[in-house]
């Protein structure tokens, strides 16, 4: 409990600064989801979804001072993601279309769309659009394709885009994305028959 007081203590007290597109996010970015994840390992599922909505409340609070584009985008992110993680999908799509028009406006920040493409994927799957999740990682599964930044991200996007396929019905095409993930050097990925 020390520790996320004082973590809670920086968050207070130090506004995220602004850092290139392609450097490192300021570190009191990443200080909500530590108070998260350190919930999270002690095992109190409850506790860390009141310092999920916590961290919800605090990046919407950080929208509300001026900011360059970089810092928005990156604060946008995380909201994205607490939304995804909260389940609150209207509300993540919502943002996903907000942060990709920012995206789209600043040539610097398109490396962003594969997340935001992701995050689009995720929620028409778990909508119950298969096909339309398949066809968003797969277009982002093919940009990456040879992007130095491909691996881990892409691994996850093919994880997802077989899950999408299974949930249509095509097995076909969720045993050729498990065999590009196998492919990567990854684990294989474990199709679910029904």
């Amino acid at each position: 409990d020390d520790a996320v007081a004082q973590m809670k203590r920086i968050l207070a007290t130090y506004p995220p600064q602004a850092t290139p597109p392609e450097g490192q996010e300021d570190p009191v970015l990443g200080l909500p989801a530590a108070i998260v994840n350190m919930r999270r390992g002690l095992g109190d599922e409850a506790e860390a979804n009141r310092e999920l909505r916590a961290a919800l409340g605090y990046f919407e609070g950080l929208l509300a001072r001026p900011m360059p584009p970089e810092l928005e985008a990156r604060v946008r992110a995380r909201i994205l993601r607490a939304n995804l993680e909260l389940n609150q999908a209207s509300r993540a799509l919502q943002e996903a279309y907000t942060l990709e028009r920012l995206v789209v406006v600043t040539p610097s920040l398109h490396p962003m769309m594969a997340e935001i493409a992701f995050a689009k994927g995720k929620i028409k799957a778990d909508q119950g659009s298969p096909r339309d999740a398949l066809a968003l990682f797969e277009d982002q599964i093919q940009a990456r394709r040879f992007a130095s930044e491909a691996g881990a991200r892409t691994l996850e996007m093919l994880t997802e885009a077989t899950e999408a396929a299974e949930w249509a019905g095509d097995y076909v095409q969720a045993a050729a994305l498990s065999a590009r993930a196998e492919a990567m050097g990854s684990a294989p990925i474990h199709i679910r028959w029904l």
